[in-house]
């Protein structure tokens, strides 16, 4: 496996064992950054060293030892399932386990299975999806609370980018935190930001781009699909989820592969059964 791969694999399985319960933990106990007078750039950096520095510390180990990764990817599934279990009154050795045998089996299907690597590889933030900005993860909290159900919780995504961004189009790169910030966006932010805010709460989703029908005529247009068992295009722009038959997609994933259908302008013909 190319070490960057696995480094993203990494980033997001760290995000869920390490990172997150620490986030939880440190939100319920605020004195910590008021006794030391921090600044609000001095939790965003707190933050991104919280994010970032065990998958990197992990990262550079896999560069010197390659066959450690199955062994990285056992204790960050065991962790994170340690921390789901704990609190339910077995005992401490029951519950450790526990999470020994599901991470070792969660390693072994990581493996096995290209579709459980691929679902790591769509949780991991991208440069225009910036899912793991401490800011994005927040509003994602806010957003999804304690739901289970992953269609309620990508529908809930879903109405609250479509009732939160204004539709106007912006002179900047459509990125997920720039549009989270400015409350904007065309299409294209739309996208970004409800696939960032899916991957934060867990849910696999990607951007997509292709034509859609106005008024007799088709028009580029962005959109996001999420993973629900199968992949479902949902148009937080237009309101729709699931997003209708007449989204005809040409492309997945961000600007580069996006930039394909330059190529097809004015070579395409469709015609409406």
């Amino acid at each position: 496996m190319r070490l960057r791969v696995a480094g993203l694999h990494l980033l997001v399985l760290s995000s869920f064992a390490i990172a997150q319960p620490l986030f939880d933990l440190l939100g319920k106990n605020g004195e910590f950054f008021a006794a030391r007078g921090s600044t609000r750039w001095d939790v965003v950096l707190f933050a991104f060293l919280l994010v970032l520095v065990p998958p990197a510390v992990m990262l550079a180990v896999e560069a010197i030892v390659p066959r450690i990764h199955p062994f990285f990817v056992a204790g960050l599934i065991g962790l994170f399932v340690l921390q789901a279990i704990r609190g339910n009154g077995a005992s401490g050795w029951l519950l450790v386990a526990i999470a020994v045998a599901v991470g070792t089996a969660g390693a072994v299907l990581y493996a096995r299975a290209p579709a459980a690597r691929t679902v790591l590889t769509v949780l991991a933030p991208a440069p225009l999806i910036q899912s793991e900005d401490p800011r994005i993860q927040a509003q994602a909290r806010l957003i999804v609370g304690r739901e289970q159900d992953p269609t309620r919780a990508a529908r809930r995504i879903a109405d609250w980018v479509r009732a939160n961004l204004a539709q106007r189009p912006t002179a900047t790169s459509p990125g997920a935190l720039q549009a989270l910030e400015a409350r904007l966006g065309d299409c294209n932010e739309h996208a970004v930001l409800y696939v960032a805010l899916a991957r934060a709460a867990g849910l696999p989703a990607r951007t997509a781009a292709g034509l859609v029908p106005v008024h007799g005529r088709f028009y580029y247009h962005a959109w996001a699909e999420v993973y629900l068992g199968d992949w479902v295009a949902v148009d937080p722009m237009l309101e729709e989820f699931p997003a209708g038959a007449a989204h005809v997609r040409f492309s997945i994933g961000g600007l580069a592969q996006q930039a394909e259908l330059v190529r097809l302008i004015g070579r395409i013909k469709l015609e409406v059964l």
